[in-house]
């Protein structure tokens, strides 16, 4: 590659063409590469740049041939900057990238993604932004990456099909001011588009942050398609001034959509989310949702625990808000209608819609509101002592000289609920004893509707 790109610098051409790269490639042991990252540039390729370029891996390298036998590998970032024509990406792989993966911005043209795989990259796992053209992406998978599996942003019509997008934000962002250190997590896939979004069979999975995050101008269809277990995320505020650590949990949603048109759902599973397991808005459209299921979401929903630790001595204290994640949630000002769709056994409400006209026929919302019902001991001990091992996973080393550290140092702990006595954990220390009692099981609603209209038809909600 790296002989390639200085010939297409010295020579320019002026056409559309294809780079072949054979299946047997991998930058990381090619002897005649000087380096991983590779840079395609249409300021530099400004003849290229006109035209349209496709990057095809898996060459079986025979003459004359266009046979694909697999997947070339590069062990940097892959980048294509500033470039007026089509661009399109085959059978490429990219692991272990220092930087992002794979990234396409400031394009005219659409940009085209096929059997592309990126792994463990430190930054985002595949980046397009700024592009006036539509993305179109199919059998992509971006997995292990420490920030978003896959980021658009500032693009036109987006439609991915048949892509995986799973256990991405492995690494947490920190930001420093002089007071403040802060944690946040990333996304499965996370895409503001200037026009539609569509997703089929479409997976976002076990991340740390939201499954998938997507904003449209236009409308949004998603069929097919999990996104489940995201949100296992512990972050921290380390404050000097006054002397203080506030530690919580970011509990990521499965799915947020929001659109200027509609929102059409159909076979989408959200279930066991730390948040809501699925959140809509439009704006001016209609939400529809069928045949889908969101339950068991809402564990320490919207991110509501704490754990604030003067490192003086004292008193340290853990505080939950409330279990309050919600299965789904749709607002907008035309109508909702479901059919067919499960949202039972969450957190908070099992479905919350708000708008003109509501439609309900053949759906369940049974057993909700369980976060705010029944705990065993070993249920406040786990959830205590899960959320300590977490804070000290993420904890800086040292986060401050001279300071209490809950880790290693002995210490009272008293732990209730901030704004609704549900329950109360004491523990000694961090491996002591913990009592706990339940008020009220079942506290949230299993349907809640605000709307103009309402029709219900088989709904069951016990």
């Amino acid at each position: 590659m790296t002989a390639l790109l200085v010939w297409l610098a010295a020579n320019n051409p002026g056409e559309d063409g294809t780079i072949w790269i054979e299946d047997a490639y991998d930058s990381g042991s090619n002897v005649t590469d000087t380096g991983l990252n590779f840079t395609l540039s249409g300021i530099t390729l400004s003849n290229m740049a006109v035209n349209s370029l496709t990057i095809q891996g898996g060459w079986d390298g025979v003459v004359d041939s266009t046979t694909i036998t697999g997947s070339s590998e590069f062990n940097g970032y892959l980048a294509i900057n500033d470039w007026a024509g089509n661009v399109t990406v085959n059978n490429i792989f990219i692991d272990g990238s220092t930087s992002h993966g794979l990234t396409v911005t400031n394009t005219d043209g659409n940009v085209t993604l096929n059997d592309v795989e990126v792994n463990s990259a430190s930054g985002d796992g595949i980046r397009v932004t700024n592009t006036s053209g539509n993305l179109t992406a199919d059998n992509v998978n971006s997995h292990h990456n420490d920030a978003n599996g896959m980021y658009v942003n500032n693009t036109n019509n987006t439609t991915i099909t048949d892509s995986d997008f799973s256990n991405n934000g492995q690494q947490i962002e920190i930001e420093t001011d002089t007071t403040t250190t802060s944690a946040y997590a990333f996304d499965g896939l996370y895409a503001n588009v200037d026009g539609n979004v569509t997703l089929t069979n479409v997976t976002a999975s076990d991340n740390k942050g939201d499954g998938a995050e997507l904003h449209a101008d236009g409308s949004i269809e998603i069929t097919s398609s999990d996104f489940d277990n995201n949100g296992d995320f512990y972050s921290y505020v380390i404050t000097t001034s006054p002397t203080q650590l506030s530690y919580g949990s970011y509990n990521g949603n499965g799915l947020i959509a929001s659109a200027d048109g509609n929102i059409t759902l159909d076979d989408v599973t959200a279930d066991g989310n730390g948040g809501d397991g699925a959140f809509l808005r439009t704006d001016s459209g209609d939400i529809e949702v069928t045949d889908s299921e969101f339950t068991e979401n809402g564990f320490l929903g919207g991110g509501d625990a704490s754990l604030v630790i003067n490192p003086d001595g004292g008193h340290h204290s853990f505080g939950i808000d409330s279990f309050s994640g919600t299965g789904l949630a749709a607002y907008g000002d035309g109508s909702i209608t479901l059919l067919n769709v499960i949202a039972s056994n969450n957190g908070g409400t099992g479905a919350d819609l708000q708008a003109d006209i509501v439609n309900v026929t053949d759906s369940e919302f049974n057993e909700n509101g369980w976060g705010r019902g029944i705990f065993d001991d070993s249920f406040g001990y786990g959830l205590l002592n899960g959320l300590v091992t977490g804070f000290c996973d993420a904890l800086p080393t040292p986060y401050q000289a001279n300071a209490f550290d809950p880790c290693t140092d002995s210490g009272y702990i008293d732990v209730q609920a901030s704004n609704f006595s549900y329950y109360v954990v004491s523990a000694q220390g961090l491996d002591g004893y913990v009592n706990s009692y339940s008020i009220n099981q079942y506290a949230d609603s299993g349907l809640d509707i605000e709307a103009e209209t309402v029709t219900l038809n088989q709904v069951v909600a016990n």
